[in-house]
């Protein structure tokens, strides 16, 4: 059985963002270390069939599955056969996903009819899973041009934690300055990422202060 048309909140708004906390506390610490680069794969997996549990709808699950699997195969042959299967499929697939299930909890938080801690938890995923969609582009772009970012440690590369680290940075608008988009296209997906971050937190709000205040009891009339 495929879920519902809305989220399922109990089991996969909270187990999304359980899923993307330990993605997030975990990866900054694996670099280096033996089996890092596996276990950073498992995460992953865990961070898209939790995923995928959100894309609700029978249509709409039965594409994000397809999507999901093949993303998870192009990952992990990409992990044991790097120079036969390269990144980019991967890249390509899991941005593709990540932007479908964005959508269906957009949808979800826009006609939901009640605020509670689970559609809370919906939009705080969206928002995360958004800062990975653009990761992966950035991963993508300089897949394709090397020289598309510029850094202020010339020894650095925009390696997958770096991506990461500047989709966040991007999204959150600080812009700390130590990763810089050099080519058009860089510049141009920073400027996306940026206005898509600001547009995503404003309609949201808007749409949850909109939400509570429907279910204030009415003021009686004097």
């Amino acid at each position: 059985m495929a879920p519902s048309s809305s989220i399922r909140p109990a089991l996969s708004a909270r187990g999304l963002l359980l899923a993307l906390a330990l993605l997030f506390a975990v990866t900054p610490f694996l670099q280096g270390i033996p089996g890092g680069k596996v276990i950073e794969a498992a995460l992953m997996t865990l961070v898209l069939l939790s995923a995928l549990l959100v894309a609700g709808g029978q249509r709409t699950f039965r594409a994000g599955m397809i999507l999901a699997v093949v993303t998870l195969v192009a990952r992990w042959l990409n992990l044991l056969n790097p120079h036969l299967y390269p990144a980019w499929a991967f890249l390509i697939l899991g941005a593709a996903f990540f932007g479908l299930v964005v959508f269906q909890i957009l949808r979800h938080v826009l006609t939901a009819e009640v605020v509670n801690i689970d559609t809370l938890c919906a939009c705080l995923c969206g928002f995360l899973l958004l800062g990975l969609l653009w990761s992966m582009v950035y991963s993508l772009v300089a897949a394709a041009d090397p020289k598309a970012f510029g850094f202020s440690d010339p020894t650095q590369t925009l390696d997958a934690f770096n991506a990461f680290y500047f989709s966040f940075v991007t999204l959150s608008t600080i812009g700390y300055g130590d990763i810089t988009p050099v080519s058009r296209a860089a510049r141009m997906f920073a400027i996306m990422e940026a206005i898509s971050g600001m547009f995503y937190v404003a309609v949201l709000v808007a749409r949850l202060v909109s939400i509570h205040s429907a279910q204030l009891p009415a003021k009686p009339q004097d």
